[in-house]
Protein backbone atom coordinates (compact mmCIF):
# COMPACT_ATOMS: atom_id res chain seq x y z
CA UNK A 1 0.00 0.00 0.00
CA UNK A 2 2.96 1.97 0.99
CA UNK A 3 4.50 1.39 -2.25
CA UNK A 4 1.88 1.98 -4.15
CA UNK A 5 1.19 5.58 -2.67
CA UNK A 6 4.83 6.58 -3.26
CA UNK A 7 4.47 5.67 -7.00
CA UNK A 8 1.28 7.89 -7.06
CA UNK A 9 3.09 10.71 -5.70
CA UNK A 10 6.39 10.14 -7.80
CA UNK A 11 3.87 9.59 -10.98
CA UNK A 12 2.05 12.88 -9.62
CA UNK A 13 5.88 15.03 -8.93
CA UNK A 14 6.79 13.61 -12.44
CA UNK A 15 3.86 14.89 -14.77
CA UNK A 16 4.27 18.31 -12.62
CA UNK A 17 7.66 18.54 -13.35
CA UNK A 18 6.15 17.81 -17.16
CA UNK A 19 3.90 20.29 -16.83
CA UNK A 20 6.14 23.01 -15.59
CA UNK A 21 8.89 22.57 -18.20
CA UNK A 22 5.96 22.38 -20.58
CA UNK A 23 5.30 26.23 -19.53
CA UNK A 24 8.25 27.02 -19.15
CA UNK A 25 9.42 25.59 -22.70
CA UNK A 26 5.94 27.78 -23.84
CA UNK A 27 7.13 30.79 -21.98
CA UNK A 28 10.42 30.67 -23.45
CA UNK A 29 9.36 30.10 -26.93
CA UNK A 30 7.23 32.78 -26.81
CA UNK A 31 10.23 35.35 -25.00
CA UNK A 32 11.96 34.49 -27.73
CA UNK A 33 9.69 34.82 -30.40
CA UNK A 34 9.05 38.40 -28.93
CA UNK A 35 12.69 39.27 -28.57
CA UNK A 36 12.47 38.36 -32.49
CA UNK A 37 10.53 40.68 -33.39
CA UNK A 38 11.31 43.39 -31.03
CA UNK A 39 14.99 42.95 -32.62
CA UNK A 40 13.50 42.76 -36.30
CA UNK A 41 11.11 45.99 -35.33
CA UNK A 42 14.46 48.00 -34.05
CA UNK A 43 16.30 46.63 -37.09
CA UNK A 44 13.22 47.67 -39.30
CA UNK A 45 13.28 51.80 -37.17
CA UNK A 46 17.05 51.68 -37.32
CA UNK A 47 17.17 51.18 -40.90
CA UNK A 48 14.68 53.86 -41.66
CA UNK A 49 16.61 56.21 -39.40
CA UNK A 50 19.79 55.40 -40.96
CA UNK A 51 17.80 56.22 -44.65
CA UNK A 52 16.52 59.27 -43.11
CA UNK A 53 19.39 60.41 -41.97
CA UNK A 54 21.18 59.82 -45.00
CA UNK A 55 18.73 61.00 -47.36
CA UNK A 56 18.90 64.79 -45.17
CA UNK A 57 22.54 64.44 -45.54
CA UNK A 58 22.12 64.37 -49.18
CA UNK A 59 19.65 67.57 -49.04
CA UNK A 60 22.21 69.33 -46.57
CA UNK A 61 24.94 68.74 -49.19
CA UNK A 62 22.93 69.88 -52.05
CA UNK A 63 21.71 72.93 -49.93
CA UNK A 64 25.36 74.14 -49.41
CA UNK A 65 26.06 73.60 -53.08
CA UNK A 66 23.54 76.09 -53.94
CA UNK A 67 24.95 78.24 -50.91
CA UNK A 68 28.29 78.32 -52.40
CA UNK A 69 26.92 79.17 -55.72
CA UNK A 70 24.86 81.57 -54.84
CA UNK A 71 27.45 83.53 -52.66
CA UNK A 72 29.58 82.55 -55.88
CA UNK A 73 27.08 84.71 -58.26
CA UNK A 74 26.63 87.31 -55.11
CA UNK A 75 30.17 88.06 -55.40
CA UNK A 76 30.07 88.54 -58.54
CA UNK A 77 27.42 90.75 -58.68
CA UNK A 78 29.05 92.70 -56.13
CA UNK A 79 31.87 93.31 -58.46
CA UNK A 80 29.54 94.25 -61.14
CA UNK A 81 28.57 96.61 -58.81
CA UNK A 82 31.43 97.45 -57.82
CA UNK A 83 32.23 98.45 -61.65
CA UNK A 84 28.93 100.27 -61.79
CA UNK A 85 29.26 102.36 -59.89
CA UNK A 86 32.82 103.41 -60.53
CA UNK A 87 32.05 103.79 -63.92
CA UNK A 88 28.96 106.06 -62.63
CA UNK A 89 31.55 108.38 -60.53
CA UNK A 90 33.63 108.61 -63.62
CA UNK A 91 30.76 109.79 -65.71
CA UNK A 92 29.26 111.83 -63.29
CA UNK A 93 32.68 113.37 -62.80
CA UNK A 94 32.70 113.98 -66.64
CA UNK A 95 29.10 115.17 -66.25
CA UNK A 96 30.34 118.08 -63.83
CA UNK A 97 33.32 118.64 -66.03
CA UNK A 98 31.15 119.71 -69.08
CA UNK A 99 28.98 121.70 -67.00
CA UNK A 100 31.64 123.67 -66.02
CA UNK A 101 32.91 123.93 -69.54
CA UNK A 102 29.67 125.09 -70.59
CA UNK A 103 29.43 127.50 -68.28
CA UNK A 104 32.83 128.96 -69.27
CA UNK A 105 31.97 128.92 -72.81
CA UNK A 106 28.34 130.86 -71.75
CA UNK A 107 29.96 133.16 -69.96
CA UNK A 108 32.54 134.00 -73.16
CA UNK A 109 29.80 134.37 -75.28
CA UNK A 110 27.94 136.41 -72.98
CA UNK A 111 31.36 138.77 -73.30
CA UNK A 112 31.31 138.22 -76.81
CA UNK A 113 27.82 139.42 -77.39
CA UNK A 114 28.74 142.37 -75.29
CA UNK A 115 31.52 142.97 -77.15
CA UNK A 116 29.57 142.84 -80.45
CA UNK A 117 27.18 144.84 -79.51
CA UNK A 118 29.26 147.75 -78.25
CA UNK A 119 31.25 147.68 -81.94
CA UNK A 120 27.80 147.40 -83.45
CA UNK A 121 26.62 150.52 -81.64
CA UNK A 122 30.47 152.11 -82.27
CA UNK A 123 29.87 151.32 -85.57
CA UNK A 124 26.47 153.09 -86.13
CA UNK A 125 27.83 155.96 -84.04
CA UNK A 126 30.54 156.61 -86.74
CA UNK A 127 28.26 155.35 -89.58
CA UNK A 128 26.39 158.65 -88.13
CA UNK A 129 29.64 160.54 -87.99
CA UNK A 130 30.50 160.42 -91.36
CA UNK A 131 27.18 160.71 -92.45
CA UNK A 132 26.88 164.28 -90.78
CA UNK A 133 30.40 165.19 -92.09
CA UNK A 134 29.65 164.45 -95.59
CA UNK A 135 26.60 166.49 -95.35
CA UNK A 136 27.94 169.35 -93.28
CA UNK A 137 32.15 169.67 -94.71
CA UNK A 138 33.18 168.46 -97.55
CA UNK A 139 36.11 169.74 -96.53
CA UNK A 140 36.52 166.78 -93.25
CA UNK A 141 37.71 164.45 -95.93
CA UNK A 142 40.42 162.99 -93.77
CA UNK A 143 38.03 162.54 -90.70
CA UNK A 144 35.82 161.09 -93.13
CA UNK A 145 38.55 158.93 -94.25
CA UNK A 146 39.76 157.69 -90.40
CA UNK A 147 35.87 157.36 -89.34
CA UNK A 148 35.79 155.05 -92.75
CA UNK A 149 39.03 152.75 -91.52
CA UNK A 150 38.01 152.79 -87.86
CA UNK A 151 34.54 151.67 -89.54
CA UNK A 152 36.15 148.68 -91.38
CA UNK A 153 38.13 147.96 -88.71
CA UNK A 154 34.95 147.57 -86.45
CA UNK A 155 33.61 145.38 -89.33
CA UNK A 156 36.70 143.30 -88.59
CA UNK A 157 36.46 143.17 -85.44
CA UNK A 158 32.21 142.01 -85.72
CA UNK A 159 33.34 139.48 -88.52
CA UNK A 160 35.98 138.01 -85.86
CA UNK A 161 33.73 138.16 -82.92
CA UNK A 162 30.73 136.26 -85.49
CA UNK A 163 33.09 133.61 -86.06
CA UNK A 164 34.28 133.58 -82.24
CA UNK A 165 30.05 133.18 -81.31
CA UNK A 166 29.84 130.54 -83.93
CA UNK A 167 32.65 128.61 -82.77
CA UNK A 168 31.91 128.99 -79.11
CA UNK A 169 28.12 128.03 -79.98
CA UNK A 170 29.39 125.04 -82.04
CA UNK A 171 31.35 123.67 -78.47
CA UNK A 172 28.57 124.76 -76.95
CA UNK A 173 26.60 122.38 -79.20
CA UNK A 174 28.41 119.81 -78.76
CA UNK A 175 29.33 119.78 -74.92
CA UNK A 176 25.62 119.98 -74.88
CA UNK A 177 25.52 116.60 -76.43
CA UNK A 178 27.99 115.03 -75.08
CA UNK A 179 26.26 115.88 -71.45
CA UNK A 180 22.63 114.70 -72.87
CA UNK A 181 24.98 111.45 -74.39
CA UNK A 182 26.59 110.77 -70.68
CA UNK A 183 23.54 111.80 -68.63
CA UNK A 184 21.87 109.05 -70.61
CA UNK A 185 24.52 107.05 -70.22
CA UNK A 186 24.63 107.67 -66.41
CA UNK A 187 21.06 107.16 -65.89
CA UNK A 188 20.82 103.24 -67.93
CA UNK A 189 24.05 102.86 -65.50
CA UNK A 190 21.85 103.20 -62.55
CA UNK A 191 19.41 101.23 -63.38
CA UNK A 192 21.89 98.79 -63.87
CA UNK A 193 23.12 99.44 -60.32
CA UNK A 194 19.46 99.75 -58.98
CA UNK A 195 18.67 95.86 -60.80
CA UNK A 196 21.69 94.38 -59.39
CA UNK A 197 21.82 95.51 -56.00
CA UNK A 198 17.60 94.11 -56.03
CA UNK A 199 19.03 90.94 -57.11
CA UNK A 200 21.79 91.04 -54.62
CA UNK A 201 19.46 91.91 -52.10
CA UNK A 202 17.51 88.77 -53.01
CA UNK A 203 20.79 86.08 -53.04
CA UNK A 204 21.17 87.42 -49.71
CA UNK A 205 17.94 86.52 -48.59
CA UNK A 206 17.75 83.22 -50.67
CA UNK A 207 20.85 82.54 -49.27
CA UNK A 208 19.77 83.15 -45.53
CA UNK A 209 16.56 80.97 -45.82
CA UNK A 210 18.74 78.16 -47.28
CA UNK A 211 21.52 78.65 -44.76
CA UNK A 212 18.22 78.08 -42.24
CA UNK A 213 17.54 74.94 -43.70
CA UNK A 214 20.75 73.52 -43.80
CA UNK A 215 20.82 74.29 -40.17
CA UNK A 216 17.39 72.56 -39.49
CA UNK A 217 18.55 69.89 -41.37
CA UNK A 218 21.41 69.80 -39.21
CA UNK A 219 19.48 70.20 -36.36
CA UNK A 220 17.23 66.83 -37.57
CA UNK A 221 20.52 64.92 -38.52
CA UNK A 222 21.66 65.47 -34.77
CA UNK A 223 18.33 64.33 -33.29
CA UNK A 224 17.93 61.26 -35.28
CA UNK A 225 21.89 60.37 -34.60
CA UNK A 226 20.95 60.63 -31.01
CA UNK A 227 18.41 58.40 -31.40
CA UNK A 228 20.58 55.64 -33.13
CA UNK A 229 23.17 55.92 -30.56
CA UNK A 230 20.75 55.86 -27.84
CA UNK A 231 18.71 52.43 -29.51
Amino acid sequence: MAIASKERMITFAVIGLCVIIGVMAFVAVAYYGQANNTQSNYNTEKAYLQSMVDQLQTDKTNLQSQVTTLQSDKTTMQTQLNSLNTQVSTLNNQVSTLNDQLSTLQTQNTELTTQANNLKAQNDATNQQISTLNSDNVDAQAQIEALTQQRENLRIQLTTLDAQRTNLLSQINVLTQQKTALSTEVDALTTQVNNLMTQSQQLQATVSNLETQVANLQNTIESLQERLRIQ
